[in-house]
């Protein structure tokens, strides 16, 4: 049976609040200030007390405009969480439908978009940075926020000529979910963190845990 994830958009980061911000501090604080503590440093013909005063008004505005940006700013935070959650809920979705194809093929599959090819999925959860359908990627790739990386357990065989001998191996499989503004772990081991949120993992083997999948950072 198809299935699909949430259909919701998620609406895009108002970057351009950020922006406001940083112009509201850099040019109507900093610069104001400048004038005030050196308007007498100026040559003429500029009055030092018309740059003065002119200084105070100035900045007077611009403390006014950060009064009323800076509660975007928790907000913007408050909506990366929301987005990180979002991922986790989609890589939680994409990983019950693995296990409904290890269950029924008793083996993983080869590639992420066998689950749309099976018909598992009509197509992968929005991702929830750009309300567009997430999409695998290598690890370490570039613009991988909101994506995932599927990794699997593989058959292996032997072709003769009129015959092919498989070798079956316990299913397992690793996702891995990467976020865009949190450092995430460091699942590679290598000293720098690698966006990543969260990591779903699965081995069918009776009373197989965690400890009888590969590593992970013997996979990536």
């Amino acid at each position: 049976m198809k299935e699909n994830g949430s259909e919701e958009k998620t609406t895009k980061e108002p970057k351009f609040y950020i922006l406001l911000f940083v112009l509201a501090v850099l040019i109507p604080v900093i610069g104001p200030l400048v004038a005030i503590f050196h308007a007498d440093k100026f040559r003429k013909p500029t009055k030092p007390i018309l740059l003065k005063i002119t200084g105070y008004l100035t900045l007077i505005a611009g403390l006014t405009g950060i009064y009323f940006i800076s509660p975007l700013i928790p907000g913007l935070a408050q909506k990366e969480s929301i987005r990180e959650t979002e991922l986790k809920g989609n890589l939680q979705y994409i990983a019950s439908k693995i296990n409904d194809y290890i269950y029924d093929h008793q083996a993983a599959p080869l590639d992420a978009t066998d689950l749309i090819d099976f018909g598992y999925l009509e197509e992968f959860p929005p991702n929830p940075w750009t309300g567009e359908p997430m999409i695998p990627v290598n690890f370490n790739s570039d613009n991988n926020a909101g994506n995932f990386t599927y990794i699997g357990s593989k058959l292996t065989g032997v072709e003769g000529d009129n015959w092919i001998m498989v070798s079956y191996v316990t299913p397992w499989y690793y996702l891995i979910g990467y976020g865009k503004k949190s450092p995430g772990e460091d699942i590679d081991l290598d000293g720098f963190p690698d966006h990543v949120i969260c990591v779903e993992h699965f081995n069918l083997a009776s009373g197989a845990g965690v400890d009888d999948i590969p590593q992970l950072v013997d996979v990536l």
